[in-house]
């Protein structure tokens, strides 16, 4: 399954564990990924101030993939795919946009020719490759290592399943393809009243302190409830929801729990060893999960 990756901004730049991650566990489940040349940003950051710009940058994504021949683009941050999902939903039901869209990318050589389907890391596991396939290479891997011992948390964060008025990978009101994911590798799970609720990332460069507040009412309901750690698939969520150490100095709350992207809990399944999987990045207590993986 030849799928074109593409990483967005946070991830190469802050997020490195998410990379390193998702491209050792991605081609034991028979993916090949192909390197999307010449990417530049999703334009998200852009959208409240540059309409026109943001389109252009996230429609160009799709114009990457479809250039070098790719049936699947893979945007495995959650803001990056809501970006091009968007960006998508606009080309097919604005005539004008579409036409001046493609006048810019053809100063490139590009174009969308619409071949191409747009994935995030949740819809593409469960949808695309089937959790009874990831079963099967863990039950196929040598190393396989089954977390039976782990109770976790899911955190989908607000754009996999917002807004609604697009094609989301999971649906608004009661997801369940994290939750089964995570059943996949021997874990348990549970839902919990406040899993939807937001990690508090957005208001950060606005209003730190309740941002703050907000990811640590979150983790301290995690905690409360028993959970050893909690699973994201997003970024910008797991760098709000691993500073701990600030969340607790400016908030007063003990939090200490582990967070993890899906990519690297899915790797301690397979038996990969934890700095390939880039758990030494991870600014979390993510020994309380180690400790509790048996080899």
């Amino acid at each position: 399954m030849d799928v074109a990756l593409y990483l967005g901004c946070t991830i190469p730049t802050q997020e490195y564990a998410y990379e390193v991650s998702a491209r050792e566990v991605l081609p034991r489940l028979g993916v090949n990924l192909i390197d999307l040349q010449y990417a530049a940003c999703c334009g998200q950051p852009l959208k409240g101030l540059d309409n026109l710009g943001w389109l252009y940058l996230a429609s160009r994504t799709i114009a990457l993939a479809d250039q070098q021949g790719a049936e699947t683009l893979l945007a495995i941050c959650n803001g990056c795919h809501v970006s091009i999902c968007e960006a998508k939903h606009v080309l097919e039901s604005d005539d004008h946009l579409r036409k001046t869209i493609e006048e810019m990318l053809a100063e490139e050589d590009l174009e969308i020719k619409g071949h191409v389907r747009i994935r995030h890391l949740l819809d593409f596991l469960y949808d695309d490759i089937g959790p009874q396939k990831i079963k099967k290479a863990l039950e196929n891997s040598q190393n396989f290592n089954p977390l039976v011992n782990l109770k976790l948390a899911a955190h989908y964060g607000c754009h996999i399943i917002r807004p609604s008025s697009i094609e989301r990978p999971d649906q608004l009101d009661d997801p369940s393809k994290l939750e089964a994911l995570i059943e996949v590798t021997g874990a348990s799970t549970a839902k919990y009243p406040e899993r939807l609720e937001c990690c508090g990332a957005p208001m950060l460069a606005i209003v730190d302190k309740e941002s703050f507040q907000i990811a640590g009412n979150k983790l301290i309901a995690i905690q409360n409830r028993g959970f050893d750690g909690v699973i994201t698939v997003c970024p910008f969520c797991e760098r709000m929801l691993e500073r701990q150490e600030t969340i607790s100095r400016v908030t007063g709350l003990d939090v200490s729990i582990s967070s993890m992207y899906y990519t690297q809990l899915l790797g301690l399944a397979l038996g990969i060893e934890t700095e390939k999987l880039g758990l030494q990045l991870n600014m979390s207590s993510v020994e309380i999960i180690l400790n509790k993986v048996t080899r």
